[in-house]
């Protein structure tokens, strides 16, 4: 009898040390979820942070880009005038040198 209860009590503190050991782990990688869960979620949020950002750059460089362009074309617009008058004074000038 002595061998039998002394094999159930090794089997009985196995058994406890094993479960406590399992516990210890479930416990450690509920842990570990949960931390790697709010990781998750502070990226996500810098992520849409980080896009909500971007478009609205993106969107500014577009009214830059369309400033930008509507500037040149007036100045081309400018210049085109001024070479117009340019020409006419130059014009007006050799039918007075030739009077």
């Amino acid at each position: 009898m002595k061998i039998l209860d002394k094999k159930s009590e090794l089997t009985n503190k196995l058994y406890n040390d094993l479960s406590t050991k399992i516990e210890d782990l479930e416990t450690s990688v509920k842990q570990d979820l949960k931390k790697s869960k709010l990781d998750t979620e502070k990226i996500n949020s810098s992520l849409r942070t980080c896009s909500e950002k971007v478009e609205e750059y993106q969107v500014n460089l577009s009214k830059e880009h369309k400033g930008l362009k509507n500037e040149l074309n007036q100045i081309i617009s400018n210049i085109s005038s001024l070479k117009d008058s340019i020409k006419e004074d130059v014009e007006k000038q050799n039918k007075v040198n030739n009077m």
